[in-house]
């Protein structure tokens, strides 16, 4: 009797210690797709509740990670600087286990490009009126636009390039503004059109 209740006591003991030896987890995984169900790619972060982004990735191929972060509450931004933009807020770590989270992202004009510089430019006269038919290219060349009824043209360049673009419709000064892409973002500029001295 004393052999059994030693050898269940080991055993108690054994069981007891098991679940300190957890393995490693990740703590949440961001799932983005598109509103077909696909993969989607988008600029993911997380963000303690300071505001401060403790890390960012861009989910490629539609899953971004976090395996590992601090106490408290902490937001998910998904699509910063975006008109899709989605923010997932009281995400804690929850330890052994891995939360996931599904985002349906939908796309609209407007949004960042994730490998190099969108600009979105209105294109407007001396009074602030919107100028349609104004025709925008680049220097060198790459870039071939034309703005619609409203004077609205979105223009995009790659990661580490420069263009000059020129801004030019009959009866106008061509105007020449310089384009940098240092890294992907997104930004919204004003272009104003001096008519030609008569």
């Amino acid at each position: 009797m004393a052999a059994m209740l030693r050898n269940t006591f080991l055993v108690l003991i054994f069981a007891s210690n098991f679940n300190c030896f957890c393995a490693s987890f990740c703590a949440v995984r961001v799932l983005v797709t598109d509103h077909e169900g696909k993969p989607a790619a988008a600029l993911v972060r997380l963000v303690d509740s300071g505001g401060k982004v403790v890390k960012q990735v861009i989910a490629e191929r539609g899953e971004a990670e976090f395996c590992d972060f601090g106490f408290g509450d902490h937001s998910i931004d998904v699509g910063a600087s975006t008109c899709a933009h989605i923010i997932i807020p009281h995400v804690r770590v929850v330890f052994g286990r891995t939360l996931t989270f599904r985002v349906y992202r939908n796309t609209c004009r407007g949004d960042v490009s994730l490998i190099g510089c969108t600009t979105y430019f209105r294109i407007i006269d001396p009074g602030g009126r919107g100028l349609s038919g104004v025709s925008v290219s680049s220097d060198p060349p790459g870039v071939n636009s034309e703005d619609d009824d409203y004077g609205r043209v979105q223009i995009n360049i790659d990661d580490n390039e420069s263009r000059l673009l020129l801004f030019s419709k009959p009866g106008y000064v061509l105007t020449r503004v310089d384009f940098n892409c240092l890294r992907p973002a997104y930004a919204e500029q004003s272009v104003t059109l001096i008519p030609v001295e008569e």
